[in-house]
């Protein structure tokens, strides 16, 4: 298995992407036109596993620059984590998320953000440092639909300082634009 990291994406590679992802979400195209509002976001990079030249696993990364209470943030994250059905529970999910926060540090993001089942996949990204945010976040889609969810968790990265203050403070996390 071989690990790539592709910082700024061309077009082609970001249609294998979604090509791949979509590919194992099997989504209608009613929740096509629902998850291209909300999670609409354009990757700055992406964290790809390939074996044998065939692409088996990938991360989007993603970052933004927000304003929290009057200090501007970078904002840092995960989307589309995707695993091949065939390879899954081998550890790769794990590799790529690692890989993603080195790259997100290089970014400079003070922290990173992304939306789960808690329940589900908590563990895995606690791996990586994420924390369940705690409370509701909300994200504003392309069509300016705000969406509200619980599934929120965070890690700090270049700013622990940052991360305890999003961490403790009690209102909705805006993301500030589009979920990842």
């Amino acid at each position: 298995m071989q690990i790539k990291i592709i910082n700024k994406p061309n077009r082609k590679i970001t249609q294998s992407v979604l090509y791949f992802q979509f590919r194992f979400m099997g989504w209608n195209s009613k929740e096509m036109e629902y998850q291209d509002d909300r999670f609409g976001s354009l990757p700055f990079a992406y964290v790809i596993c390939y074996k044998d030249n065939e692409m088996v696993g990938v991360v989007n990364l993603l970052k933004r620059k927000i304003i929290f209470k009057g200090e501007k943030i970078l904002l840092g994250g995960f989307g589309g984590v995707c695993i091949h059905i065939k390879y899954r529970r081998q550890g790769i999910a794990l590799r790529l998320l690692k890989e993603g926060m080195k790259i997100l540090k290089i970014n400079k993001c003070d922290i990173a953000f992304l939306n789960t089942d808690i329940k589900k996949l908590g563990t895995l990204y606690g791996k990586v440092g994420f924390v369940p945010l705690g409370r509701k976040y909300k994200a504003t889609g392309l069509s300016n639909k705000v969406y509200e969810d619980a599934g929120g968790m965070i890690a700090p990265i270049c700013s622990k300082e940052i991360f305890n203050k999003v961490l403790k403070d009690t209102n909705i996390f805006d993301l500030q634009g589009q979920d990842w």
